[in-house]
């Protein structure tokens, strides 16, 4: 066994998990205290994911091995593996199901000078009223380095960033580390908003300070050669002028500049696209031309090349504003830095108000994504499109072959993000419904 974790996952239940050089396991246990016995779901440990093997041609030995294992959650874990010959370390998460092998939905390399990996720890911070959190993810590595990232966890479409660099510590100790700690943090507690007067019935606000104290997590790391390091890291919440706003690790303007590229993204998108749209019906008014050519250039390289959505020119028309925003998935150079995929788009502050639709694009081999702002009219004018789960098999493998090809989704990802979605190539959708609606989860 090379790690281990343990995470509560309901009153009077506990989840372990465990990693061997090769596979993932998970055992749930139900412990009733009055009559002192437990209950295993399953009886015995269940594998919940297993190395591929290497192909014939491949030495056996090439195979990644699993070296730490911590929980996010009670639904999800973070694996670090190492890579056969000092070759590198990487990252991946993985989401876990009642029953059945988990998802890989997470994978990322870690940095070159970390040729193995050598223990991990997680830090979940607190949540909103909304269920979002932020996680703190350490790993220790060979060269006595350690490297900190940090996930944002969305709770209305139960999906994680991806890993955001933090900050990396070198030469930690004069010998190789063994073990890396990070504290548990508890959200503290707040001072009510307001007190009431002795006799007196009405209520006064309270001379209380807007936000609690400062609050900090701790992370502690041990050597062969007996020392140990402790390091302090201050936390901030998100929304200083909110008493109840959660905390962070990453600085809250780094929070708030991220959020805000989103939803600039996000509303300045249509108007872009309108301009195109105005350019390709008439393209003799220069005026339209200056200002694309004025765009910046990190703006343009997100616009499709030379159309919007195919056939959907014709159904935009000039109501642009009030229909559904597309992008020709196939248009988009793959080169292009900041790429919009799914994952992205729901990622967008408000997503939960849009839908996303994904649809054929007759004039290309590829999809197309639309934007439309309202979700629960589109579902009520056009029933006809199907959810994820409502497709065949043969409906899905060809999503799966677009959505890839097109460079939107990819398989690490896992088949949770599209679960939440519709799918159609029914002709009528064009420009409108055809593909994939978020729903509420």
């Amino acid at each position: 066994m090379a790690d281990l974790d343990i995470a509560t996952s309901g009153v009077d239940e506990f989840s372990l998990a465990y990693c061997t050089d090769y596979d993932l396991h998970e055992q749930t246990y139900q412990y009733d205290f009055s009559k002192k016995q437990v209950q295993k779901t399953p009886k015995g440990p269940r594998r919940i994911h297993q190395m591929p093997a290497p192909d014939v041609a491949e030495s056996p030995a090439s195979r990644p091995k699993f070296r730490g294992l911590r929980f996010l959650d009670a639904q999800n874990v973070v694996a670090t593996l190492n890579r056969p010959g000092g070759k590198g370390a990487e990252l991946r998460v993985y989401h876990l199901y009642p029953t059945g092998p988990a998802v890989m939905i997470l994978q990322m390399s870690l940095p070159s000078h970390i040729k193995q990996a050598v223990s991990l720890d997680v830090c979940a911070l607190d949540g909103d009223k909304r269920g979002n959190k932020q996680v703190v993810v350490a790993v220790a590595g060979q060269d006595v380095s350690i490297v900190m990232y940090t996930l944002n966890y969305t709770r209305n479409t139960d999906t994680f960033s991806r890993f955001r660099h933090y900050q990396t510590w070198k030469n930690v100790h004069p010998q190789q580390m063994t073990k890396l700690c990070l504290s548990p943090f508890h959200s503290p507690v707040r001072a009510p908003d307001s007190v009431e007067k002795p006799g007196n019935e009405e209520k006064a606000q309270a001379s209380v300070p807007s936000h609690p104290g400062p609050q900090y997590i701790r992370m502690a790391s041990v050597s062969y050669g007996n020392t140990v390091v402790v390091d302090t890291f201050p936390l901030s919440p998100l929304d200083p002028t909110n008493k109840a706003s959660r905390y962070v690790l990453s600085s809250p303007s780094d929070e708030w500049w991220q959020k805000a590229g989103l939803t600039y993204f996000a509303f300045t998108l249509p108007v872009l696209l309108a301009y195109l749209v105005f350019y390709l019906m008439y393209p003799e008014e220069s005026a339209v031309v200056t200002v694309l050519n004025r765009l910046p250039m990190g703006v343009r390289n997100y616009l499709p090349n030379g159309k919007v959505g195919g056939t959907a020119v014709q159904s935009f028309g000039n109501q642009v504003h009030s229909t559904a925003a597309s992008i020709v998935a196939s248009d988009i150079p793959t080169a292009v830095p900041g790429r919009q995929t799914l994952q992205n788009l729901l990622s967008v502050p408000g997503s939960e108000q849009n839908a996303l639709v994904v649809r054929h694009d007759p004039a290309n081999t590829g999809v197309a994504v639309d934007v439309h702002p309202d979700r629960k009219a589109l579902l009520a004018e056009h029933a006809e499109a199907k959810h994820w789960d409502d497709l065949s098999d043969e409906h899905k493998a060809e999503w799966r072959r677009k959505l890839i090809s097109a460079g939107i989704w990819a398989e690490h990802e896992g088949e949770k993000i599209l679960k939440g979605v519709m799918f159609s190539t029914y002709a009528g959708f064009v420009g409108q419904a055809a593909g994939e609606i978020l729903r509420e989860l």
